[in-house]
Formats: C-alpha cells, sequence, structure tokens
C-alpha cells in the first residue's frame, strides 16, 4: 500500500484506478487496502487532491451519512475535491413518470436503481438523496459544493471542497453551488454561461437575489407570485 499517493478511491469495488489508493471493504475486488470507508483512521488526514466515492453513498445506512462524510472530510486536503456519485431520488420518479417508461421492464428497471444491484452483501441501497439533503450533510462537516451535474438523467455528479464559504469559490462555482442548494438540481451549461456573465456585470448579489425572485425556485417553495 503507498501512503504517498494523493488520490483515494473509495468504495472501489471492481474499479480499479491506476493512481489511486483503492480502498473496499470486500477483498475479492482486489483493492489495494481492504478497509471499512467510514473508519480509515490509518489514513493520514487532510492529504489528498482527490477523493472519489463514486456509487458509495446509497449503500451507506442513512443514520452513517453524517459520519461518512465527516471521515472524507478529514482526509481531504485543503485545496483538493470530493467527487460523489450518488442517485438522485426526485429525478429516478421523474424517470419512472415518463411515458416511456410504463413496461415491465422498465419499472423493473427503476425498482433495481433505487434498491440496488443486491448481488452481495454491501450490495444494497440503504440511502438516497435530494440535492437539498446531500448539500446539507455536507455542509454540516465542513464541505461546499462547488460543481454539479446530471447523469444519465438520475444520478448526481458533486464535487464538494472543504469550507463554508460560497464567497471563496470561483464565479463558476458559485454558480453550481447556487443553483444545487437554491434551485435544487445542476445548472445546465446554457444557464452556467449565463450566470457567469451577469455576475461578471452585476455582481453576485444580484445573481442570488435574481434567482431568488425567480419563478423556478418561488414554484419550488410554494410562493404563489400573482397574490
Amino acid at each position: 500500500m503507498d501512503l504517498s499517493l494523493t488520490k483515494l478511491n473509495l468504495g472501489c469495488g471492481w474499479d480499479i484506478r491506476e493512481g489511486f489508493l483503492n480502498v473496499d471493504l470486500h477483498d475479492f475486488t482486489k483493492p489495494d487496502l481492504v478497509a471499512d470507508i467510514l473508519n480509515l483512521e490509518g489514513l493520514p488526514s487532510s492529504h489528498y487532491q482527490e477523493i472519489v466515492a463514486q456509487d458509495v453513498l446509497e449503500h451507506v445506512e442513512r443514520a452513517k451519512q453524517l459520519p461518512a462524510l465527516k471521515e472524507w472530510a478529514r482526509l481531504l486536503s485543503p485545496t483538493g475535491r470530493l467527487y460523489i456519485r450518488v442517485p438522485s431520488l426526485f429525478d429516478m420518479l421523474k424517470l419512472g413518470l415518463q411515458p416511456s417508461w410504463q413496461t415491465l421492464e422498465k419499472h423493473s428497471q427503476l425498482v433495481h436503481m433505487i434498491y440496488g444491484t443486491q448481488a452481495y452483501n454491501g450490495d444494497y441501497h440503504l440511502a438516497g438523496h435530494t440535492a437539498l439533503t446531500l448539500a446539507d450533510v455536507g455542509q454540516q462537516v465542513g464541505l461546499i459544493v462547488c460543481e454539479s451535474r446530471l447523469r444519465d438523467e438520475w444520478l448526481y455528479e458533486v464535487w464538494f471542497r472543504k469550507g463554508d464559504n460560497p464567497d471563496l469559490l470561483t464565479d463558476q462555482e458559485f454558480v453550481h453551488h447556487t443553483y444545487f442548494t437554491k434551485l435544487g438540481r445542476p445548472v445546465d451549461v446554457g444557464g452556467l454561461e449565463h450566470s457567469i456573465g451577469f455576475i461578471e456585470q452585476k455582481g453576485r448579489a444580484e445573481f442570488v437575489d435574481g434567482i431568488l425572485a425567480s419563478d423556478e425556485y418561488n414554484a419550488l417553495i410554494g410562493k404563489d407570485q400573482s397574490s
């Protein structure tokens, strides 16, 4: 095991990555380190520039979501980024309601997406997230959302940095953070470009005010703007 590596792949499964310290609970996947990713006390604090937890957090019990993020935040360097891929609860449900998904095959696929493959111990989905709950659990352990995307219409790809002050983010990161925490979704490419241009002209405060005054935000919080 090479502790000098600055990239960490947590819950790697069969996804063994070159240049990373690959960690998994099971030895049959042949990781570099067999360990519980909720307790990695043998690994150095504030050391890793890149931490990957892909398709992992949904396999962690709800009560252990916060301890998991706390442990991963401990390992992350002050300038590093933590990447998490996790199912988006709302987007899975939206998929399931689409007309093209009204078949037995698609419904079976949706059940698989929600509950996991269940092929072996640990391969069960025990938790899920919305944008707001994921941002919140990160915030509670000193992590801030700095980038987010929606993959395949149902998976969140989210990057975190250490910190609790959005003002210290770059303009691009600030837009990602604001959309994810205020509108509960990743920003689209066109929205990102427009928002960065708006910030450059009018500043961040006016940008946030515009988000909070938008029809999308008011519909999200159930506010009737016509009243």
